[in-house]
C-alpha cells in the first residue's frame, strides 16, 4: 500500500524523517502571537506528524480546531476536519476518517473551494479502497478528476489515474489498471515530475507481477528504484526495494530475496515508520527461514509482529501469525504452530469486520435518507406536472372551440409528443434499471470471486502445508517404533490424513482453478470433467467446438462457474450415470448444452423453490445478456439449454 498524504489537490510523499524541520515549526508556534498563524503552524505540525506520530498529530489538530472555532473561521475549521479525517485514515478508523472527510467536503463547498474539496473527493476514494468498496473508490476518483480539469490540473489527474489503476489492480482488472498506469505515467514524463513517475512505474510492476511476468515486474522495481535514489527518496527506495524482496521469494530465490529485503530493513530501520519497518520484518524472518536460518528468522518475524500488536496494524499481524505458524511446523513445534495458525485464522476472519458493519450501516442511513428525499422530491414534481397537463389541455379546450380544425391538429400533435417523450423517459428508466442491475451483479460476482481466493490460499497455503507437515513427522514415527508399521491403525490413521490433505487440495483447486487463468475454459473444464469421472460412477462426455480463440478472462470465468454448478447439481442430486455437455461457438453465437439421464425433477417446483445455487445460476447467466432453460421430467432426466451473444457481454466482460 503506497503511503502519501493528501490536503488540497497537492499529493506529497512522507518519504524522509523531517525532525529538523519539526522542531522549528514547534520553536515558531511557541513564539506565535496571532491565532490565524499558530493555526496555520499546527496544520503543518499535524500533516508532518500523521504517520509516525499519531497521537502528537491528534493534540495539534485537536488545538487548531479550538482555535478555529473561537475565531470563527469556518474555512480553517473545515481544514482541520480535512486533517483529521487524513489522521483517522492513517490510524485505521476508516468509520471517523469518512465522517470528518465529508463533514470538511462540505463546508469547502460554502465557500466554493474546490481545491480543498478535490483533496477531501481523493482521500475519500482512498478510505473506500482500503475497505474493499471498489465501486465508491472509484466513484469519488472520478469526481475529483472533474474538479482538477475545473482547475486545469493536469498533474492532479495523472496522479488519481494512478490511484483509479491501484483500484483495478485490487479487483483483477489487469488491462484496465496498466491502460490506467499507462495514461499516468505519460502525464509524468511530460510534466517532468520524476517522483510520481516513479512511483507509477513501481505500481506498474506490481500489475505484472501479479500476473505472473517477473522479468516484467523486476525491470519496472528496478527503474522505480533508481529514480527514487535519483530524488533521495529513502522511503521509496525501501518500498520498491521491499516489492523486489517479494518478487525473488516468489521466484525461490531466497539468497536475492534476503539481499533485497535486508537492504529494506536497514532503511526502514532508519525511518522508523512502524508500519513498514514490521512489513518488511515479517517478510525478512521468513526468507531467513527458507534460507535455514531458523532461530532468527523466528527471531525476527516475533519483533515485525511485536511492533503490528503496538500499532494495531492488523494486515501485517495477519501474516505474521501464518508465516509463524509455518516456521514452527517445519521445526517440528506442534504446539506453537497451532497456536499461531488460530490466531492467524481469527485475525483473517475479525480485519476491519467490525468497522466495515459500522460503515455499511452510517451509509445505509444516509443512502434512505437520500432515497425518501428523491421520493418527495418525485411526487412533489409529479403533482406539478399534472397540474401543468390540466391547465394545459384547459387551454387547449378553450382555444379548440376557436380554432376548430386547426387547433385540433396542434392537440394531436401535443399528445402525440407528450406520448414519444414519456415513451423516452420510460426506456432511460429501464436502461438505468438495468445498468444498475448489472453493477451489482458484478460486485455480487467479484464479492463471490474474491471470498473463493481468499478461501483457496488460505487452505492451500496454510491449512495444506501444516497437514503435509505433519504426515511426514507422522509417517517418520514408524523408524522410531518399528511395532508402528505392521499396526493396523496406525496405517488406517495415515491413510485419512492422506485422505485429508488430497480433500483439501482438491477443494481449494475447484474454488479458484489455475489452470482457467493459464490455460482457458476448455483445458479447465476438461480437468473438473476429468475429476469428476475419477470415481467411475459416472460418465461424463466434453464436446466443443469453435472455442480455438479464448474468451475474455472475466467472461470464461463466469461462464466457468455456470458450468460447474451444473455439473455439481447433477452430481449431487440427480444420480445420472451418463451426462453429455457441449459447447458451440459459431461467430457470435455460444450454446452451452448439459444433458443428463438422472432421476429428472417437475420444473413447475423450480420456479417456486429457487435455491441459492439455482439463483446465482441464473444471475450469472443474466449478467452475460444470456438466455437460460430448463427441461425436465420425473424419471426422464434434465436438459439445460443456454445461449449467449458474445457481442451482448458487459464491456468489462467482452
Amino acid at each position: 500500500m503506497v503511503c502519501f498524504l493528501v490536503l488540497g489537490a497537492g499529493l506529497t510523499p512522507f518519504a524522509y524523517s523531517q525532525t529538523s524541520y519539526l522542531d522549528s515549526l514547534k520553536i515558531e508556534l511557541r513564539k506565535a502571537e496571532a491565532d490565524s498563524h499558530r493555526i496555520y503552524l499546527l496544520g503543518r505540525l499535524t500533516w508532518h506528524s500523521i504517520v509516525n506520530h499519531t497521537e502528537q498529530a491528534r493534540a495539534y489538530n485537536d488545538t487548531a480546531r479550538i482555535l478555529a472555532d473561537e475565531m470563527v473561521d469556518t474555512l480553517e475549521v473545515a481544514k482541520a476536519l480535512h486533517y483529521r479525517g487524513l489522521l483517522e485514515r492513517f490510524a485505521g478508523n476508516y468509520l471517523e476518517a469518512i465522517t470528518n472527510l465529508e463533514k470538511a467536503g462540505k463546508l469547502y463547498d460554502q465557500f466554493k473551494e474546490i481545491n480543498g474539496k478535490a483533496g477531501v473527493l481523493l482521500n475519500l476514494g482512498v478510505v473506500f479502497s482500503m475497505i474493499g468498496d471498489y465501486d465508491r473508490a472509484i466513484d469519488y476518483y472520478y469526481r475529483q478528476i472533474e474538479l482538477n480539469e475545473q482547475l486545469a490540473d493536469t498533474f492532479q489527474i495523472g496522479n488519481t489515474l494512478n490511484s483509479i489503476g491501484s483500484v483495478h489492480r485490487k479487483l483483477g482488472n489487469y488491462g484496465e489498471a496498466l491502460a490506467k498506469y499507462e495514461e499516468a505515467l505519460e502525464i509524468m514524463e511530460r510534466m517532468n515530475k520524476p517522483w510520481n513517475w516513479g512511483l507509477v512505474m513501481g505500481n506498474i510492476g506490481a500489475v505484472l507481477h501479479e500476473k505472473g511476468d517477473y522479468e516484467g515486474a523486476r525491470y519496472h522495481y528496478k527503474q522505480s528504484v533508481e529514480s527514487n535514489r535519483t530524488q533521495s527518496d529513502t522511503w521509496g527506495v525501501a518500498y520498491n526495494l521491499h516489492r523486489l524482496g517479494v518478487l525473488m521469494q516468489d521466484l525461490g530465490k531466497y539468497d536475492s530475496a534476503a539481499y533485497y529485503m535486508e537492504q529494506a530493513y536497514e532503511l526502514r530501520t532508519e525511518l522508523n515508520q512502524k508500519l513498514e519497518l514490521a512489513e518488511t520484518m515479517i517478510s525478512l524472518g521468513s526468507i531467513w527461514a527458507k534460507l535455514g536460518k531458523s532461530r532468527q528468522g523466528l527471531e525476527m518475524t516475533h519483533r515485525g509482529l511485536a511492533i503490528a500488536d503496538e500499532i494495531k496494524a492488523a494486515e501485517s499481524q495477519t501474516t505474521a501469525h501464518k508465516e509463524l505458524s509455518a516456521m514452527y511446523s517445519d521445526m517440528g513445534d506442534f504446539r506453537n504452530a497451532l497456536e499461531h495458525m488460530k490466531r492467524y485464522a481469527q485475525f483473517r476472519d475479525s480485519v476491519l469486520t467490525e468497522e466495515k458493519i459500522q460503515i455499511s450501516a452510517h451509509l445505509e442511513a444516509r443512502y434512505e435518507s437520500a432515497v425518501k428525499d428523491r421520493r418527495l422530491a418525485e411526487n412533489e414534481l409529479e403533482i406539478s406536472s399534472a397540474n401543468a397537463k390540466i391547465s394545459e389541455q384547459r387551454r387547449v379546450v378553450q382555444l379548440s372551440l376557436f380554432g376548430a380544425g386547426a387547433m385540433l391538429l396542434v392537440l394531436i400533435l401535443l399528445l402525440w409528443v407528450l406520448s414519444e417523450r414519456r415513451k423516452r423517459n420510460l426506456q432511460q428508466l429501464l436502461q438505468l434499471q438495468k445498468e444498475k442491475e448489472l453493477v451489482s451483479l458484478k460486485s455480487m460476482m467479484m464479492g463471490e470471486e474474491k471470498e473463493r481466493t481468499r478461501i483457496a490460499r488460505d487452505l492451500h497455503d496454510g491449512l495444506s502445508g501444516l497437514l503435509a507437515s505433519i504426515r511426514i513427522r507422522f509417517d517418520a514415527l514408524k523408524h522410531d517404533f518399528g511395532a508402528l508399521s505392521t499396526s493396523q491403525k496406525y496405517s488406517s490413521a495415515l491413510q485419512s490424513l492422506d485422505e485429508a490433505s488430497s480433500e483439501v487440495r482438491r477443494i481449494a483447486h475447484n474454488m479458484m482453478p489455475e489452470v482457467l487463468m493459464k490455460f482457458g475454459l476448455v483445458e479447465a473444464l476438461s480437468e473438473y470433467v476429468n475429476n469428476l469421472t475419477i470415481s467411475g460412477e459416472r460418465e461424463i462426455v466434453f464436446n466443443h467446438y469453435g472455442l480455438e480463440q479464448r474468451l475474455s478472462a472475466g467472461a470464461e470465468l463466469v461462464l466457468y462457474r455456470v458450468i460447474q454448478e451444473l455439473l455439481n447439481n447433477i452430481v449431487r442430486h440427480s444420480r445420472a450415470t451418463e451426462v453429455v455437455l457441449q459447447i458451440n461457438r459459431h461467430e457470435n453465437m455460444l450454446t452451452i448444452t448439459v444433458e443428463d439421464n438422472g432421476v429428472g425433477f417437475d420444473p413447475s417446483y423450480l420456479a417456486k423453490n429457487k435455491g441459492i445455487g439455482m439463483q446465482n445460476l441464473a444471475s450469472r447467466v443474466e449478467y452475460l445478456n444470456g438466455e437460460l432453460n430448463i427441461e425436465s421430467q420425473p424419471e426422464k432426466g434434465t436438459s439445460v439449454f443456454i445461449e449467449i451473444n458474445l457481442s451482448r457481454i458487459p464491456k468489462d466482460h467482452d
